[in-house]
């Protein structure tokens, strides 16, 4: 991700969709968040550990990604970047704590 992140503007192609730039954002830490928990899940970590965890990220690495951006070059930080980040990261939360609640719950043996 930071190999991503670190590329110039100059050297990013164009695509004009409103809100694609939001939408990878969003999708890029969805996806983190789900190989994350799922790392967890393989070393025996709780539910709860895995939710508080997953927080300490939310707070620390979608900021940091965005600071980062400050020292490339034609890149910047924006706050808008980094509310898609934690969005994705939020709605995995959601689903992850709706998955664990409801269905495991459910369809345990």
């Amino acid at each position: 991700m930071l190999v991503i992140t670190s590329i110039p503007s100059k050297n990013i192609p164009e695509i004009r969709i409103i809100f694609f730039d939001k939408f990878v954002h969003f999708s890029e830490y969805f996806i983190l968040s789900f190989l994350f928990v799922n790392y967890q899940i393989e070393k025996g970590n709780s539910f709860k550990k895995n939710i508080i965890n997953l927080s300490k990220i939310l707070i620390i690495m979608p900021i940091l990604d965005e600071l980062h951006q400050l020292f490339i070059p034609g890149r910047s930080c924006s706050i808008y970047d980094i509310i898609a980040d934690i969005l994705g990261i939020l709605v995995f939360m959601l689903l992850y704590y709706s998955y664990y609640t409801f269905w495991r719950k459910q369809h345990a043996f």
